[in-house]
C-alpha cells in the first residue's frame, strides 16, 4: 500500500466572481519511506496539493488516500485527529511559538498523544540532540538563528513518530549552505526514522534528493525521472 495515491483529484477556488483551477485531474502515488518532491513555481498548485494530502482542506472531486486512510470519508473532527497522529508538518516560516521555549515548542505534538510529563520531556530532548540542539533547549525563537529555528520545527515534525512528513519549502528563507544543511538533516532523519517525507520546493538542491520528483504547473501534475 503507497502512502498516498491520489486518483483524478481536482480542486478549485473562487477568486472574486471567477473559478480558479488549483489543480486539474491528479494522479500519482507515493511509496512509503520515499522522499518525494513536488517541483514548481509559486502559484503552480504546489502548496495546494501538500494541504489536500495533509487534510489541512478538502478536494471538488476524485480520490485521496493516505496511509490506507480515504481523506474524503472523515468528518472534520476525525481529520483533526488524524493530521495529529499521522502527519509532522515544516513550514518555510518555521511557524514556532514565540513565547514557547525550543523544548515546548518540539513537545506540542505529544501532549496529543498518550504518555507521561517525563516521557514526553524524554522524547524531546532525543529530538533535539538529533538535530543538534540540546544546548538551546529552553532558548526562545527570537533567540535561535533562522537555520535553529528550521531544526526546531524538523525536531518537532517527527517527535510524535508520524507516517507522513509534509514539508512547504522549509529551505526559501534559508541562505544556501544553510538549506542545504537543513535538506541534509532531514533527509537523514528521514531515513533513520523511515517515514515518508513530501516536499515542496523549486530549490534545485531539494530536487536532486528526491527518490520521487513530481513537477506541478497551472495545477497539473506530472512524474518527472530521477537522476
Amino acid at each position: 500500500m503507497p502512502a498516498v495515491k491520489i486518483d483524478g483529484v481536482s480542486k478549485s477556488y473562487m477568486l472574486g466572481r471567477s473559478r480558479v483551477e488549483a489543480l486539474k485531474n491528479v494522479n500519482l502515488e507515493i511509496g512509503r519511506k520515499k522522499f518525494a518532491v513536488f517541483s514548481g513555481k509559486s502559484g503552480s498548485g504546489k502548496t495546494t496539493l501538500l494541504n489536500l494530502i495533509g487534510g489541512i482542506d478538502n478536494h471538488d472531486k476524485g480520490r485521496l488516500v493516505v496511509d490506507g486512510h480515504d481523506m474524503a470519508q472523515m468528518n472534520d473532527d476525525q481529520r483533526s485527529e488524524f493530521r495529529a497522529r499521522h502527519f509532522g508538518f515544516i513550514f518555510q516560516n518555521f511557524n514556532l511559538i514565540p513565547v514557547l521555549t525550543a523544548r515546548e515548542n518540539v513537545e506540542i505534538p505529544l501532549l496529543l498523544q498518550p504518555g507521561t510529563a517525563t516521557q514526553r520531556r524524554r522524547a524531546v530532548m532525543e529530538m533535539l540532540e538529533s538535530v543538534d540542539l540540546a544546548d538551546k533547549a529552553n532558548a526562545f525563537p527570537d533567540q535561535l538563528s533562522g537555520g535553529q529555528r528550521q531544526r526546531v520545527a524538523i525536531a518537532r515534525a517527527l517527535v510524535h513518530r508520524p507516517a507522513l512528513v509534509l514539508a512547504d519549502e522549509p529551505t526559501a528563507n534559508l541562505d544556501s549552505k544553510t538549506g542545504q544543511a537543513i535538506l541534509q538533516l532531514l533527509r537523514g532523519l528521514q531515513q533513520q526514522h523511515s517515514v515518508t517525507v513530501v516536499f515542496s520546493s523549486h530549490d534545485p538542491q531539494v530536487i536532486a534528493e528526491a527518490d520521487d520528483l513530481y513537477r506541478v504547473h497551472d495545477g497539473i501534475v506530472s512524474r518527472l525521472p530521477v537522476a
